[in-house]
């Protein structure tokens, strides 16, 4: 099944892919609490039984924020990457 993270609400799967992305790093301040918001992510993630996978831009790992509220967004996306486990695809 594919869908968006608001219609997979009370759904659940063994493995998850979530696509954690903008179209450019120039979109997202102008999406920034979308991007960054803490209840889409846990919801994305906790639909997993088994396996969560994200797939993100680094750049939302380094964005510059222009509010106190959007720094605290930002370090909790930042605190996810950190506790998971990373895995890098080879460069081509």
């Amino acid at each position: 099944r594919v869908g968006t993270v608001d219609k997979a609400q009370g759904a659940e799967a063994p493995v998850v892919l979530v696509s954690y992305t903008s179209s450019s790093a120039a979109d997202i301040p102008r999406n920034f609490e979308f991007l960054y918001d803490k209840n889409r992510l846990n919801v994305a993630v906790s639909r997993a039984q088994a396996l969560a996978v994200v797939v993100a831009s680094p750049a939302l790992l380094s964005v510059e924020c222009k509010t106190i509220e959007q720094v605290k967004l930002a370090n909790m996306l930042c605190r996810f990457a950190e506790c998971a486990e990373e895995v890098k695809l080879p460069d081509n």
